[in-house]
């Protein structure tokens, strides 16, 4: 299947008549930010410059995490129209460097079954390996799984390892 089909996220929604709160599966990817050190709370109030990257063509979810085998910082992003397939790995590594910018170590993003602890990177753990479609920092760059159009392919485990060790100075 082609990436864009397969990029998608739950989304909670509020039911206006009714007040019940819904998860509907919409498209879209959580991106996820991982502190060494020097995390602040405070990164979340700055959300406008990620959404800014977006240029209106999502919906956002930020979320924080305590943990210290968690992302600090998470922005669902609910895809509302795709851009172009050249504009999309832009757009991917914009919104993962605005993570690095502020600090974090690494970035990630991936779908709904992606997760947020950084066990992702591991090789040694097969319960947290896997569905990374995009990572970035600072030593590699951006590591992209697929193209929108092209059939959907997540970072391979050796490449997840390689951009771990490579964030953090293990290489």
């Amino acid at each position: 299947m082609k990436t864009a089909e397969c990029l998608g996220i739950f989304w909670s929604s509020k039911d206006p008549a009714t007040g019940n709160v819904c998860q509907d599966e919409v498209s879209g990817l959580i991106f996820y930010g991982y502190w060494s050190q020097g995390f602040s709370s405070e990164f979340a109030n700055r959300l406008a410059a990620f959404e800014a990257i977006w240029q209106g063509r999502a919906q956002f979810n930020p979320r924080l995490w305590e943990d210290a085998s968690l992302s600090d910082l998470s922005v669902e992003v609910r895809i509302l129209a795709w851009p172009s397939d050249s504009e999309w790995p832009s757009l991917i590594e914009r919104s993962l460097a605005w993570f690095v910018s502020l600090g974090a170590t690494i970035a990630w993003c991936g779908t709904e079954y992606s997760s947020p602890s950084i066990e992702v990177f591991s090789l040694d753990d097969e319960q947290w390996a896997g569905s990374v479609y995009a990572a970035y920092s600072n030593a590699t760059g951006l590591l992209l799984g697929s193209g929108l159009s092209a059939d959907y392919r997540e970072l391979e485990a050796v490449e997840l390892n390689h951009a771990y060790k490579a964030a953090f100075g293990l290489v």
